[in-house]
């Protein structure tokens, strides 16, 4: 009794608590947010109205604002005429937001404004002339006209509006900023108009932005501005354009067509990378700097330099006369590329410029390649054999690493500086010339994976192994040739895969007193005999038992039929057999306990 009395005592002081705090504890629903500004909130209505005139301010509450409580519950905003802007983070997390007014006399719109709001319809009326940083960042726009007063969109500004599908902005607009656009997966297309002069990385990863339009006075398009846009088949660079930056393409796997305006005086090695399905690039004639010839590559313009292959390339290239340098990454990661020719007039194959060719099998470095830099052929893991022209002096660090297909180098001139790792991960057969004497060198300093010998510097007699069939289990090997003198490999052996044994059917082998099911079965190879031997039920043939005969099995008159159950059959029967007993046990002691309480 005690206990109970207890507990009703604290129970009274925690309500007298409740009950003596101040009123100033209850949700405000109105107040001041700025000289002359007033705010109010309807929780009939879930409106949030503004009042006065002047510009709204938070003060200094930073990113809240005096009604940060009520923000989950507001419906509708209404700013009456009078007020001239709206505050930072004046709406952000408005979740349940349905529609606002804003009237004519409003000219900005804060930071973060509209974050993460439910807002799908805005109108903004041409006298507002700033947005500002991620104002309507992760909202749920789903179209939006920028007000014509309006001359930069700033940084975020839309990012993230996953909902977004039209966009509309006015001639006069001069600059987009950063991520402006950034992950707006439903925008499907873009008009920039002529006033705009810099986009700076502001449609990445638009993944379903299918078509831009580019304004004729933007002057370069920047570090991943349109990377990602994987639903981007063309794209026109007008001539205003001076410079296209790295990545500013980037991964855009479904771009087919480039046309390269007549003013683009710069183009990143990386600026198309990932472009799997670009087949060519069409540089303006009129451009002073860039060509390309009839297979899509980009040249210089007088065309002593190879600049920029279309990844999506495919099948054999022959670079043109008159080359003199393959430029860095020139033809990085094209995976299509299979077999390559250069001319005898290139001297210099730069980093990295085929570096990721997986495709690559057949290469011809031409006779006059002096110098191969770092990383040039790294990673073609198609590549099989390599002949080295005469005038070879340099192999930079990795140019061959990688390279697991490799099995033949051949070397015709003097000993060239080879740096490190030139031929890491390399395991083939290495060949220099016999009585060059700048080869006395220690060669294993270079791989101690790469077999070294000396070849003939003369001609070599060349003569031919004997194929080698396959059999049903041991693969087998084509013809080679090799050269009886020195032991120089021309073609090598390839192997030809095993045959695979060839078997007949099943056939039943039963023993005497075997049960059918269990019964043996034979097969035989008719290539080699090989044979065979499993239990019919582990290959799925069962054997239907033969009927038994007088003679093969008497009977007994009268005697009883023998009744066989199968594993699950018994296994059923236990079951049904105990759940009989337990029920059993139940009515014995329901009765039981019945029979006490009558006694």
């Amino acid at each position: 009794m005690k206990q109970r009395i207890a507990i009703l005592v604290a129970v009274l002081l925690c309500a007298c608590m409740i009950c003596a705090l101040p009123a100033a504890a209850a949700t405000k629903t109105n107040g001041t947010c700025g000289e002359g500004v007033a705010w109010s909130y309807d929780e009939a209505t879930h409106t949030l109205t503004f009042s006065g005139s002047g510009e709204m301010d938070n003060g200094d509450l930073g990113d809240l604002t005096p009604w940060e409580n009520l923000i989950e519950q507001i419906f509708y905003i209404v700013i009456e005429d009078g007020i001239t802007s709206i505050c930072d983070y004046a709406f952000e997390g408005t979740t349940q937001l349905k529609g606002i007014t804003i009237p004519d006399s409003v000219t900005s719109i804060g930071e973060s404004a509209f974050e993460h709001s439910s807002l799908s319809q805005i109108e903004l009326h041409d006298g507002i002339t700033y947005i500002g940083r991620s104002a309507f960042e992760w909202s749920s726009l789903e179209e939006i006209t920028v007000p014509a007063g309006v001359k930069e969109l700033s940084f975020g500004v839309f990012r993230r509006c996953g909902n977004l599908k039209s966009v509309v902005l006015p001639e006069g607009l001069i600059t987009i900023e950063g991520d402006a656009f950034t992950d707006c997966t439903a925008l499907q297309s873009i008009i920039i108009p002529d006033s705009v002069t810099a986009i700076e990385g502001a449609f990445l990863r638009c993944s379903m932005l299918e078509q831009i339009t580019l304004g004729n006075s933007v002057t370069f398009i920047s570090k991943s501005c349109f990377q990602d846009c994987i639903a981007l088949r063309e794209i026109s660079i007008p001539d205003s354009v001076k410079a296209i930056y790295s990545w500013a393409f980037q991964n855009c796997t479904a771009l087919e067509k480039v046309t390269i305006g007549a003013g683009v005086e710069e183009i990143s090695t990386n600026a198309f990378w990932g472009c799997s399905s670009l087949r060519a690039f069409n540089v303006d004639s009129q451009n002073r700097v860039f060509s390309s010839d009839v297979a899509g590559v980009i040249y210089n313009k007088d065309q002593t330099q190879l600049v920029r292959f279309p990844t999506g390339f495919t099948g054999h290239y022959s670079v043109l006369e008159g080359t003199q340098i393959i430029c860095r990454e020139a033809g990085y990661e094209c995976i299509g590329l299979t077999e390559l020719s250069i001319p005898d007039s290139v001297t210099e194959i730069r980093n990295d410029a085929f570096m990721g060719c997986k495709a690559l099998k057949d290469l011809d470095l031409g006779n006059g390649l002096a110098h191969i830099y770092a990383g040039a052929f790294a990673e073609c893991t198609s590549l099989e054999a390599i002949i080295f022209p005469t005038a070879l002096k340099q192999l930079d660090n990795r140019a061959f690493s990688g390279c697991t297909s490799l099995r033949t180098i051949e070397f015709y001139g003097s000993f060239p500086l080879l740096e490190s790792f030139v031929f890491f991960g390399v395991k083939a057969d290495a060949f220099y010339p016999m009585l060059d004497t700048t080869w006395e060198v220690d060669l294993t300093a270079v791989s101690d994976q790469i077999l070294w010998q000396p070849v003939c510097s003369g001609e070599h007699i060349f003569v031919d192994s004997e194929a080698v069939p396959p059999t049903c289990e041991i693969p087998g090997q084509t013809e080679s040739t090799y050269c009886c003198i020195c032991g120089y490999v021309s073609v090598y052996p390839t192997e030809v895969p095993a045959t695979g044994h060839s078997f007949s059917f099943w056939e039943h082998i039963p023993p005497e007193g075997t049960p059918a099911k269990e019964c043996l079965v034979s097969r035989t190879c008719s290539s080699c005999n090989y044979e065979e031997t499993e239990y019919a039920y582990k290959v799925g043939i069962v054997e239907t038992p033969k009927e038994t005969t007088p003679e093969t099995q008497p009977t007994t008159p009268g005697a009883k039929e023998q009744i066989h159950f199968s594993g699950v059959q018994i296994v059923i029967i236990a079951i049904v057999a105990v759940t009989v007993c337990f029920i059993g046990v139940e009515v014995y002691l329901l009765l039981k306990k019945k029979k006490s309480k009558q006694n």
